[in-house]
């Protein structure tokens, strides 16, 4: 596991928009929007998400034990991908509010880019949320640009 900075935690929890991806056991990928990122004081990350909309996410990262997390903001994509073990764990209230929290961030953030808050409050059911423990050991910039893909 490595260790984020600052700067990139601060980043994962804001309200970007995150994408989580994980494989099956023939590496066929699954892919879903979480609903917001926990850090605790130690640095790990709790990638929040719902099983009821992205069942084969939260099955493929039980069956692979992996998890990659993509993190880009709408306002100017600027992109990360942080990739790395993952387990599940059922959601606690804690972790509900805080995707609640971040839905009513992200939502605000897109009205201000005119996208209506229909469009993103279907990205974001709270029924049966999960958190998956993502123990990062890869970062890498997506922004679009000539640093694409190069790892941090």
């Amino acid at each position: 596991m490595i260790t984020l900075d600052s700067e990139l935690l601060d980043f994962v929890r804001s309200p970007v928009l995150l994408m989580v991806c994980a494989a099956d056991s023939e590496r066929r990928p699954a892919i879903g929007r979480a609903m917001g990122v926990r850090v605790d004081s130690a640095g790990g990350l709790d990638v929040l998400l719902s099983r009821w909309q992205w069942p084969q996410v939260v099955r493929n990262i039980g069956l692979s034990g992996r998890l990659a997390l993509t993190a880009s903001r709408a306002s100017d994509y600027v992109t990360y991908q942080l990739k790395g073990a993952a387990r599940v764990r059922e959601a606690e209230h804690a972790d509900i509010e805080a995707a609640r929290a971040y839905w009513r961030a992200v939502a605000e953030a897109l009205a201000r880019d005119h996208v209506p808050p229909h469009i993103a409050g279907q990205w974001s059911p709270d029924r049966e949320m999960v958190a998956a423990r993502l123990n990062v050991a890869e970062v890498y910039v997506q922004t679009p640009g000539p640093l694409a893909g190069t790892s941090l």
